[in-house]
């Protein structure tokens, strides 16, 4: 038979009941090793670019080119850069970690913000992850070292990019380094 990935809801109320009378089968317990295994993934900036900020405040996804690290059901939607997508059967709650260093274009003394964006492909539409949005000043030759860390629920198909913004300005910023992680649990 196949391996399901199941739900912790389904695998308590369909393989392992409280009071079951029927024997454990082989197939169920492979059921659950695959269930348990958890999903994770990685990526890290490894080609810097401007990001354009046309707009103070706004936040626009991080330019530059990513390679993917450690995957298990997890990709990066057929090569596209600075995006984490869970290509999973069941929904599973995310642990998302960002960690970068940014620098301005040019100018001086800009806030400069960094915050985790969620796209639902059920839904069609994405979003910025409330709670993840940190900021910090920055002077013209500084490099600003930014953290964000999210918890978020993905389906099938959603995804995880790193959007940034200057709060301030519209100066560009470039992240040159970077690192954006997350790993799953079931729910």
């Amino acid at each position: 038979m196949v391996d399901t990935v199941r739900s912790k809801s389904d695998l308590l109320t369909q393989l392992f009941q409280d009071g079951q009378t029927a024997g454990i089968s082989a197939q169920d317990l492979r059921d659950l090793i695959v269930s348990f295994a958890q999903p994770y993934g990685g990526l890290y900036f490894s080609s810097a670019a401007e990001s354009t900020i046309a707009v103070a405040g706004t936040f626009v996804k991080a330019a530059g080119t990513t390679t993917t690290t450690n995957l298990h059901l997890v990709d990066d939607a057929s090569s596209t850069s600075n995006r984490l997508r869970y290509t999973g059967t069941i929904p599973m709650h995310f642990q998302i970690w960002a960690s970068v260093s940014l620098s301005l274009a040019s100018g001086t003394n800009q806030t400069a913000a960094i915050q985790l964006y969620k796209y639902d492909e059920s839904g069609s539409a994405g979003a910025l992850i409330a709670g993840s949005d940190v900021r910090s000043d920055v002077a013209a030759t500084d490099e600003l070292n930014l953290t964000c860390i999210a918890d978020v629920s993905l389906d099938t198909n959603d995804y995880i990019e790193l959007h940034v913004a200057n709060i301030s300005g519209t100066v560009n910023l470039t992240v040159d380094r970077g690192y954006i992680a997350m790993t799953g649990t079931l729910v």
